[in-house]
């Protein structure tokens, strides 16, 4: 069990570098939309990554040295997109006020579709 454990957390730990390295292309782009998709898929892979750990009882530590290395690679590009967030952090705010806007008015009117913002919308603030 050792064996596929190792194997399905370095494909885990190896989609988790690639969503990351995902998510500094688009920070760097300032692609918001992008950079929350991604963010979103690592999370999901943390989920099952976590799953995965508790179900499983003994390691190798060989195995367990190239997972830590793994994880260490996902670290470092973390710590490249920490600081370029900055200038994201307005779009995000943008992103999600509007998106709050729409959860909203689509809860009081029972709204099932998208909703698109009038015209008005801004005016009111």
């Amino acid at each position: 069990m050792s064996g596929n454990f190792y194997s399905q957390k370095k494909r885990l730990l190896t989609e988790m570098r690639t969503e990351t390295l995902e998510q500094l292309r688009a920070v760097r782009a300032e692609d918001v939309e992008a950079f929350l998709d991604h963010v979103e898929r690592c999370n999901q892979i943390i989920e099952s990554i976590n799953q995965l750990d508790a179900q499983n009882e003994a390691r190798d530590p060989s195995e367990e040295q190239e997972l830590r290395r793994l994880l260490q690679e996902v670290i470092e590009v973390r710590q490249h997109i920490t600081p370029l967030l900055v200038p994201l952090r307005d779009k995000l705010r943008q992103g999600a006020v509007m998106e709050r806007r729409q959860v909203i008015i689509q809860k009081g009117y029972n709204k099932e579709e998208a909703y698109l913002p009038s015209i008005f919308f801004d005016r009111k603030e």
